[in-house]
């Protein structure tokens, strides 16, 4: 590979008047800056389109809304660099971050993408990074079952172009992490790196308000496919259960009212059904070690 790796940035943007001028200069800014910038207008009924069209050298690109995924996608179709950094409208890259991913892409031939650690900015709050003490690694398929206890990998990441079109983002899916897994179901690692490199915004009540079911529909779908493939552990499936379980009770709780009651009523319906699912979590909780993995999924280890 050439030590100059050209990079396309796609930001997607619904609705991100108040955002998207940040995300653009942050890439913008970078050096060596990127071949283009392409901000894609996925149905915005404010300013947003008006705002990326104000920054020369952006190709602003207008569709009816297909969602995050077809905005990626329609974007990642027009990149014309070898790779493709995916950055949200509400985020931004820190100086020198394309530097560091190219390098990185560079230095990893063999990997299909890069992602950096972050910072999680909250509106009022103190900026932290995450995850915490980080160490820069590389995944690999040994890795899917910690990815399925929890997705610690974030969304902004810069993907190989011909990557992208063997696995371009699906819809109705959990789309960052159906990515990573398929990739690495197929043999493809992925480079993590511990420097935070991209400033995330966190706790946006836009950005949270009635999405809530139509997040555990994308899980249930997500995990579900997970779930028929015939090459799981035992600890891997284990966790997929549980993670099915979670998303219905979820629902149930979601029905119910019950706020923050989600663990507690998955961990009692394991063996309210005698179901697949429910069989499998059962035996991963028999394995060395999955007892914390499968039940405490969000609170460490337990004792029993």
């Amino acid at each position: 590979m050439n030590e100059v790796h050209s990079v396309s940035v796609v930001i997607p943007a619904f609705n991100e008047e108040e955002w998207v001028a940040v995300a653009i200069e942050s890439a913008l800014h970078q050096d060596p800056a990127p071949v283009e910038v392409i901000v894609v207008d996925d149905g915005s009924t404010d300013g947003t389109a008006d705002v990326a069209a104000r920054h020369e050298g952006v190709t602003v690109v207008a569709q009816h809304n297909q969602g995050l995924a077809g905005a990626r996608n329609t974007g990642a179709s027009r990149a014309k660099g070898e790779s493709i950094m995916f950055l949200d409208a509400d985020d931004e890259l820190e100086p020198g971050a394309l530097q560091a991913f190219t390098r990185a892409a560079v230095d990893n031939p063999g990997c299909g993408a890069v992602i950096s650690n972050y910072v999680k900015v909250r509106p009022g709050g103190a900026d932290a990074a995450w995850p915490r003490a980080a160490a820069s690694r590389v995944i690999d398929r040994s890795d899917v079952a910690g990815l399925v206890r929890k997705n610690w990998l974030q969304a902004n990441a810069l993907v190989r172009a011909e990557i992208w079109r063997r696995f371009p983002y699906r819809e109705g899916m959990l789309k960052d992490l159906d990515l990573w897994l398929r990739m690495l179901f197929e043999g493809v690692p992925i480079v993590v790196l511990g420097r935070p490199l991209v400033r995330v915004t966190a706790g946006r009540p836009q950005a949270l308000t009635s999405r809530t079911a139509l997040m555990r529909a994308n899980r249930r779908r997500t995990f579900n496919w997970v779930w028929d493939r015939n090459d799981l552990t035992s600890v891997e499936r284990g966790l997929v259960a549980y993670q099915l379980a979670r998303t219905s009770a979820g629902e149930v709780v979601a029905r119910a009212g019950e706020d923050g009651a989600v663990d507690k009523v998955a961990v009692q319906s394991l063996g309210a059904d005698d179901n697949p699912v429910v069989r499998w979590t059962m035996r991963a909780m028999s394995l060395p070690g999955a007892l914390s993995l499968a039940v405490r999924l969000d609170r460490g280890p337990r004792r029993t």
